[in-house]
C-alpha cells in the first residue's frame, strides 16, 4: 500500500530533489534539468513475465530505492521528476539487457503511472493519474488490463446488480464506488487461453485503488496464468 498526499508529497520532494541535484554537480553527474519551477510525478508497475528484479531508470539514473524489488507484479510508488522530455529505461540490474526505451514528455505537477508488459518485447501503458480524494462515503478503483495475447472480459456484481467493464484502452479509468460495498470483480479469457479468476474486493472510505491484471508463470503449476493486484494510494 502507498501512503501519498499529492502536494505535500510535490513540496516536500522538491527540497530533497534539489539538494540531491546540487550534490551531484560536484562529481559532474548532473542531469541536464530544463524546468525546475515544479516537478512530475510518476509511478511504475512491472508486467514484464518472467522478471525478478529490474531497473527503473529516468535520463540514465537509477530511481528504485536500494531496499526495493522491482520484480514481476512489483510497484514502485510516486516520486517527483523534473518536467520536460525525460528519457525512461527498464534495465536489468547489471545492465545486461535493456528491456525498454522512449523518450517521453512530462508536464509539472501530474502524476503519471508506467505500467510495463510483454515478455519477448516489452511495452508500456502510461497514464495520467488522477488521485484526488473522493467525497467522504467514497472510494475510486480503476481497473488495468495488462494481458496482450488473449481478449479479457472483466465484470462486477457491485450493489448485487452485473455489471461489464470496458477494457478496450486497456484501463476502465478512475469510477466512483460506496465504500461501505463489498464485492467480486470476475476476469474471463475470451479464447479460454487462461483461466478465469475472481478478484474480493472490500476498499476503505475515501481511498484510491489500482487493480492491475496480468499474466504469470503460476509457481505451483508452472503455467501461465492470470494474476492481479491491488494497489492502494493514500492521499490523505
Amino acid at each position: 500500500m502507498v501512503y501519498l498526499n499529492k502536494y505535500f508529497l510535490i513540496c516536500s520532494l522538491v527540497v530533497t530533489s534539489l539538494f540531491f541535484k546540487s550534490c551531484a554537480k560536484d562529481d559532474g553527474s548532473a542531469l541536464n534539468y530544463d524546468n525546475v519551477s515544479s516537478f512530475a510525478v510518476i509511478a511504475a508497475f512491472n508486467g514484464v513475465e518472467g522478471t525478478d528484479n529490474l531497473y527503473l531508470k529516468v535520463d540514465g539514473k537509477v530511481i528504485n530505492k536500494d531496499s526495493e524489488i522491482f520484480k514481476v507484479g512489483g510497484y514502485l510508488n510516486h516520486r517527483t521528476v523534473f518536467p520536460g522530455k525525460r528519457t525512461i529505461e527498464l534495465m536489468s540490474p547489471n545492465g545486461s539487457r535493456g528491456y525498454f526505451k522512449e523518450d517521453k514528455d512530462f508536464s509539472g505537477s501530474k502524476f503519471y503511472t508506467y505500467f510495463f508488459f510483454g515478455k519477448d518485447k516489452v511495452e508500456s501503458f502510461v497514464t495520467e493519474d488522477d488521485i484526488y480524494k473522493p467525497a467522504p462515503g467514497l472510494m475510486k478503483i480503476r481497473v488495468v488490463n495488462l494481458v496482450s495475447d488473449s481478449k479479457i472480459d472483466a465484470s462486477h456484481d457491485y450493489q448485487s446488480k452485473p455489471s461489464q467493464i470496458n477494457l478496450q484502452s486497456r484501463t476502465n479509468g478512475f469510477q466512483e464506488y460506496a465504500s461501505k460495498e463489498k464485492f467480486t470483480f470476475k476476469v474471463i479469457s475470451a479464447d479460454k487461453k487462461y483461466e478465469a479468476i475472481e478478484i474480493p474486493f472490500s476498499g476503505e472510505d475515501q481511498e484510491i485503488y489500482n487493480i492491475v491484471i496480468y499474466p504469470e508463470i503460476g509457481t505451483e503449476t508452472g503455467r501461465r496464468q492470470l494474476s492481479y493486484k491491488i494497489i492502494q494510494i493514500n492521499n490523505n
